[in-house]
């Protein structure tokens, strides 16, 4: 039976540095990232080895004669010093796509956690290894013998447990995955991974390349035009021709409505779900909306954080709409604290004044050039709303 990433993670923890673990199951399921995560978690260096790239010697080191005393002498990878002198996870991934003779001298590290009579290694280090289980790929079986030698455990996570991780917040403080493609697995679930048989030749989604595919449609900003040649092309080469069509189709006619709700629980995550969607329009429909849920409940710290950087991004008409509710209606500030209300009211009341200021300065140059030009005013006043709309 398959264990979800989630309790993979918390048994992992409560193992100790002498258990060597092995991670089994699917490509592309996050393996390596769960992995690099556990490292973070235990303020370990991450050595990652690739087992299928290396030869024996890469494992054991290499012999150096010594003629004066007659003996040979070995000199250790550079990764198993460093297995040895500090804490580290050595992650042997692609266990069997070894050789056997690799995976003979990778299992002295496994089980004795030393490899040759010197190279002990420090206490506090972990040993991690992967493997991909499935007839679809071209690898060495591990036998009963070898795989007593670890924890094992067959990761198999569903669908919820992905989707939890790609909205989980990354180092660079955005989603893991952006939300188009959660969404999209969230209601379409069969495309996440290719289930049952393989055509070859063929290109197939999977965790890891949907992952890589937000990656690269942030990076190449086309995520907000899903109507585009890049957007399609991009897709294809990641997840392949059958589900990029759908993710297409499906980003290109989503619903990106956000709530009053939204944005007081994270106005920079529903601007980034709104995209290009966002108009004068939306700035009035929300302000709308959030005035009138100031009005009917109390906001907390974070809620009037993000009430200030929704204010501070809309246009002049639904900010001053905005700070009318607030002076008119301030108890709910006055409940979350008279510091929280001072800074709002701070933070507000300056950009009412900066944006009176500049307002008036709109206006005098509209007027201006009305005046100049000597035509019908309130045919150009028009004009020129309707040009900045446009």
């Amino acid at each position: 039976m398959g264990v979800t990433i989630k309790t993979f993670v918390d048994t992992a923890k409560l193992l100790s540095p002498k258990i060597s673990v092995l991670i089994q199951g699917d490509h592309g399921i996050g393996k390596s990232d769960i992995t690099r995560e556990l490292a973070t978690h235990f303020g370990l260096e991450l050595i990652d080895i690739r087992l299928g790239q290396k030869d024996v010697g890469d494992i054991t080191g290499l012999p150096a004669m010594d003629a004066a005393n007659k003996t040979t002498n070995w000199f250790a990878a550079d990764w198993v010093r460093a297995a040895c002198e500090r804490p580290c996870l050595l992650f042997f991934d692609e266990m069997n796509r070894a050789t056997t003779e690799v995976l003979q001298a990778v299992f002295e590290a496994v089980l004795d956690r030393r490899l040759g009579w010197k190279n002990q290694f420090h206490p506090q280090t972990r040993v991690y290894a992967a493997i991909n289980v499935d007839n679809r790929y071209q690898v060495n079986e591990l036998d009963p013998a070898k795989r007593d030698r670890f924890a094992v455990f067959d990761l198999q996570p569903d669908v919820a447990d992905w989707i939890a991780w790609g909205q989980t917040t990354s180092p660079e403080g955005e989603p893991r995955v952006p939300y188009e493609i959660t969404e999209f697995i969230r209601l379409h679930d069969s495309h996440l991974e290719q289930k049952g048989n393989f055509e070859p030749s063929k290109k197939y989604g999977s965790r890891r390349s949907w992952t890589r595919l937000g990656d690269q449609l942030r990076e190449s900003k086309v995520i907000d035009r899903p109507e585009s040649d890049q957007f399609y092309n991009l897709a294809v080469c990641m997840v392949g021709v059958t589900s990029a069509q759908a993710f297409q189709s499906f980003v290109k006619t989503m619903d990106r409505k956000v709530t009053a709700e939204d944005v007081v629980a994270d106005w920079k995550k529903a601007k980034k779900r709104l995209g290009k969607n966002i108009t004068n329009e939306t700035y009035i429909a929300l302000t709308e909306a959030l005035c009138k849920l100031y009005n009917e409940r109390v906001f907390n710290r974070t809620e009037l954080d993000n009430l200030i950087l929704f204010a501070h991004d809309t246009n002049i008409e639904s900010f001053m709409t905005l700070w009318h509710s607030v002076t008119q209606n301030y108890t709910p500030v006055l409940s979350a604290g008279i510091q929280d209300k001072k800074e709002v009211y701070e933070k507000l009341g300056k950009d009412v004044v900066d944006n009176l200021k500049n307002f008036t300065k709109a206006i005098q140059k509209r007027l201006r050039s009305v005046i100049d030009a000597g035509e019908n005013p309130e045919k150009k006043i028009e004009e020129a709303e309707a040009k900045e709309s446009a």
